[in-house]
């Protein structure tokens, strides 16, 4: 058997060995290969891109026989969804401040932190997820719960116009 087939034939294992792979380790796998987070679970797509990726050349062929390096971090449950890189919203007060507020005859508190927001012991990651809780609603804005949102403010009112008189016949002729 020729490099080629050879090569052809390793390829077209990979593949199917992929196909059939955890999604755990598949991921691991698309992490590894293009050293980025694979932000899917969609097993087909993952399965092409590494395919595609591997017919560039016999090196990246053994994607789907090696092992990543490191396990890749995961997310705490508690810890916040915002990029490290965000910037800190006007509306909050700067971290170490409080938000007040009061929800049905209760003085609610919430202590702005560097990551979130915490109110009864507990850590949010948003002020929407935090009304969500208190209130118990299907959805609602937080920052408009807390009173931070702008006001909508009503269009000005148009002024009146008059009304011309109407042509041609009246009712009464």
């Amino acid at each position: 058997m020729s490099p080629a087939k050879r090569q052809s034939a390793a390829l077209k294992a990979a593949v199917a060995a992929l196909a059939t792979m955890p999604i755990a380790r598949l991921r691991a796998q698309y992490e590894h290969a293009f050293k980025k987070p694979a932000g899917t679970t969609n097993r087909d797509h993952m399965v092409r891109a590494l395919a595609e990726r591997a017919t560039g050349t016999a090196q990246d062929a053994a994607i789907a026989t090696t092992k990543p390096s490191a396990p890749t971090p995961t997310r705490e449950p508690n810890s916040p969804r915002k990029p490290a890189s965000a910037k800190h919203d006007p509306r909050l007060p700067a971290p170490g401040g409080t938000i007040e507020r009061v929800f049905k005859g209760k003085a609610l508190k919430v202590e702005v932190t560097a990551d979130g927001f915490r109110h009864a012991g507990k850590a949010w990651s948003s002020l929407t997820a935090l009304a969500l809780s208190i209130t118990g609603y299907g959805a609602i804005s937080g920052p408009a719960f807390f009173g931070l949102s702008k006001p909508r403010t009503a269009p000005p009112a148009k002024p009146p116009t008059a009304t011309a008189p109407r042509r041609g016949r009246s009712k009464g002729d």
